[in-house]
C-alpha cells in the first residue's frame, strides 16, 4: 500500500535534490578551498561540479522531461554519483587524518586538515542523500515516465495485420495466411 500519491512523490524527490542543491553548493566551496592540494584538488573541484550538474539535470528530468529514456539516464547518473561520493568521502576524510612533515617532500601538501575533513562531511551528506534518492526513484520511476510504449502506434498496413473486411479487429495481428501473402519478386527479376 502506498501512502503517498504522485504528487507527493515528486515533491519528496524535489526537497531531496533542494538538499542535494545545498550540499553541492557547499561541497563546491569547500573544494575550492582544498583545490591547491597535491595530486587531488582538481578531482575535488571536478567532483563539486559534477554534482552541481547532477541536481540541475535530474530536476530538469523530473520536472519537465519524463521519458522512459531521461529517466532511465538519471537512476543510471544517480547511482555513479553516489559511488564517486562515496570515494571523494573516504578520500577526504583519510586525507584528514594526514601529520604535517618537516623535510616538505615533493607531491605531499598536509595544509588544512579542517578542509579536508569539512569535504569529507560534505561527501558523505551528498552520499546518503544520492543513495535515498537513487532507491527513490527506482521504486516510483512509473510515475514519472509519460511516454506511452511506442508499439501502440503500429499502423494497420503491415504484412501481419489483417485487414480483410470482416475481421474481428482490424488492428489484430492475424496468423500467417498464405493466400493473402504476397511473395516479393526474386533478385532476377528486379
Amino acid at each position: 500500500m502506498d501512502l503517498l500519491g504522485n504528487a507527493e512523490h515528486g515533491k519528496l524527490l524535489n526537497v531531496n535534490l533542494a538538499l542535494q542543491a545545498l550540499f553541492s553548493f557547499a561541497l563546491l566551496i569547500c573544494s575550492f578551498v582544498v583545490a591547491a592540494t597535491a595530486n587531488a584538488g582538481f578531482n575535488a573541484v571536478l567532483t563539486a561540479i559534477l554534482s552541481c550538474t547532477f541536481v540541475v539535470g535530474a530536476y530538469r528530468v523530473l520536472n519537465r522531461s519524463q521519458s522512459t529514456l531521461a529517466v532511465g539516464f538519471v537512476i543510471g547518473v544517480s547511482t555513479m554519483m553516489s559511488f564517486l561520493m562515496l570515494m571523494t568521502a573516504v578520500f577526504w576524510g583519510q586525507l584528514s587524518g594526514c601529520e604535517d612533515v618537516k623535510d616538505d617532500p615533493d607531491q605531499y601538501s598536509c595544509d588544512n586538515k579542517k578542509a579536508y575533513g569539512a569535504t569529507c562531511a560534505m561527501s558523505v551528506l551528498l552520499f546518503l542523500l544520492d543513495v535515498s534518492f537513487t532507491i527513490l526513484l527506482v521504486l516510483w520511476r512509473d510515475d514519472f515516465m509519460s511516454e506511452s510504449s511506442g508499439y501502440d502506434d503500429i499502423g494497420g498496413n503491415s504484412a501481419f495485420v489483417n485487414n480483410a473486411p470482416g475481421a474481428a479487429d482490424a488492428n489484430a495481428y492475424a496468423a500467417y495466411d498464405s493466400s493473402t501473402y504476397k511473395v516479393p519478386p526474386s533478385s532476377a527479376d528486379l
